[in-house]
């Protein structure tokens, strides 16, 4: 299995939501630690866990056309293009499945800083950069 497996089985899995930036890069650092799995390398970045890789692998499938960018009060958003929906049944076992899709709701229901702070406090490293506390703005 490769990135790019892993990233459009995933998001096939998530076909009906759209992702923030941040949520997406929350989405697949999360994944990468629950389920014990490195395909990016992520630093501490502004808003926690970032990795360039990932962002030029959206943009570059985005160009493609195989994941759709929906502007959303002025946000880029990700999502899973219909004709690149794959079958995830060979790829994830029903329990990764449905972790998944619970992840990706409990993404979409927090807050931009809720999101940040979850990650924040479960892994306070990838706070180093944060402009939350450069700022003080916590």
């Amino acid at each position: 299995m490769n990135k790019g497996e892993f990233v459009f089985k995933t998001l096939s899995l998530l076909k009906d939501k759209n992702f923030s930036p941040v949520q997406i890069q929350k989405l697949f650092f999360l994944l990468e630690k629950r389920l014990d799995v490195k395909y990016f390398d992520f630093k501490p970045y502004n808003y926690g866990p970032y990795s360039f890789e990932l962002q030029n692998f959206l943009d570059s499938m985005s160009s493609f056309g195989g994941i759709e960018l929906q502007n959303i009060n002025g946000i880029n958003h990700y999502k899973i293009s219909q004709d690149n929906t794959q079958n995830t049944d060979d790829f994830f076992d029903e329990k990764k499945r449905n972790f998944i899709i619970q992840l990706g709701d409990f993404i979409k229901s927090l807050s931009f800083k809720e999101l940040c702070m979850s990650i924040y406090k479960e892994f306070p490293e990838m706070a180093e950069n944060s402009v939350f506390f450069k700022n003080k703005n916590i």
